[in-house]
């Protein structure tokens, strides 16, 4: 994997996003929610996991704050699936939309360690 978070891992079509917040199951966490949704791969091509990264506009009301906060959401995330690889990325394709709750800005690791928690029950409860 990359250094970067490259496009073939951003969520942007709005029929995903619908479905993924309709049809998607929650794991909640004092700083983040994950919305999921596993959908059956069509080919056997190694299916990226897509993600969406939402830092509501009503908690920070600088674009300062919100693209740093998604920043580190998104970089936790690109070093979860470098470290500890463990979803079905062959035949399933996976969407996320990561959601922060937080008023205040956290620091990384403590980013990282809530993403970190949330994907690690995603693994269990998917094995």
């Amino acid at each position: 994997m990359a250094q970067r978070f490259g496009k073939e891992f951003k969520l942007k079509s709005k029929k995903k996003i619908e479905a993924l917040f309709k049809k998607g199951k929650r794991f909640h966490s004092p700083i983040i929610t994950l919305v999921y949704l596993r959908v059956r791969a069509h080919d056997k091509e190694l299916a990226y996991p897509q993600i969406l990264v939402s830092v509501p506009k009503r908690n920070f009301k600088k674009a300062v704050d919100r693209n740093l906060l998604r920043r580190r959401i998104k970089e936790a995330f690109r070093l979860y699936l470098k470290e500890d690889h463990k979803l079905d990325i062959t035949s399933y394709h996976w969407n996320f939309a990561l959601v922060y709750k937080e008023n205040r800005i956290r620091d990384f690791n403590e980013i990282q360690s809530a993403l970190a928690l949330l994907l690690r029950k995603l693994e269990e409860k998917n094995s």
